[in-house]
């Protein structure tokens, strides 16, 4: 079901990697520079496209982004907070005295954000919290899998979160209450979900290391 914009994700990813790359901008920076031109190219090589009217809408949209964007700098700001703060809170020394194996970090990131996200936090925010401490304290968890952990929960809560986009456009587009989509068999889903990924992010993380 993924296929027909497996390619046009990919080469957007591509882009904004390799801008990034190659001049040292952010990742959220070489996004706003490099992907408007691919886009419009997209539009007009598309047989019904229209860049004039897809233009019209960019501009009236861009209005309506506001609670994300204000999301997005609460959010920064607050791991900006959280990096300062923790050092003197004890919660660093705390989790280094539990000494927690690789597979408690995994889980622990992954099952947070789907907890949260089920109670209306937004995933960038427990995100945001989990990654400035779990990378402020020597763990034998990769990088690259507690990234890949963090995501797991951000995808997965975002099923059953009324703080997600996913949700907030799917009810707007069927005209339904949000809470009519957070159902009995997402929320087994999302759990059994996470149980496995997290098992399976454990033991490549075992090969990795």
């Amino acid at each position: 079901s993924l296929a027909p914009v497996a390619l046009p994700v990919v080469i957007a990813a591509l882009i904004v990697v390799g801008t990034s790359a190659f001049t040292g901008l952010t990742t959220l920076q070489s996004l706003i520079i490099a992907l408007p031109l691919p886009c419009i190219l997209s539009i007009f090589l598309t047989p019904t496209g229209n860049v004039t009217k897809a233009l019209k809408q960019t501009v009236r949209g861009i209005g309506k982004i506001g609670p994300e964007t204000s999301i997005l700098v609460c959010a920064t700001t607050l791991g900006a907070v959280f990096e300062a703060a923790l050092p003197d809170s004890g919660l660093l020394g705390w989790l280094r005295g539990l000494d927690l194996p690789p597979w408690a970090v995994i889980f622990i990131v992954i099952f947070s954000m789907s907890v949260a996200g089920l109670f209306g936090v937004h995933a960038i925010i427990t995100g945001t919290f989990l990654l400035v401490v779990f990378s402020s304290i020597p763990t034998t968890v990769s990088d690259l899998i507690l990234m890949q952990a963090l995501l797991v929960g951000w995808g997965l809560c975002s099923v059953i979160s009324i703080g997600s986009l996913s949700i907030a456009t799917g009810a707007a587009m069927f005209g339904i209450p949000p809470t009519d989509l957070v159902t009995k068999a997402n929320i087994a889903y999302v759990f059994l979900t996470s149980a496995v990924l997290g098992g399976i992010l454990t033991g490549l993380n075992s090969t990795f290391l």
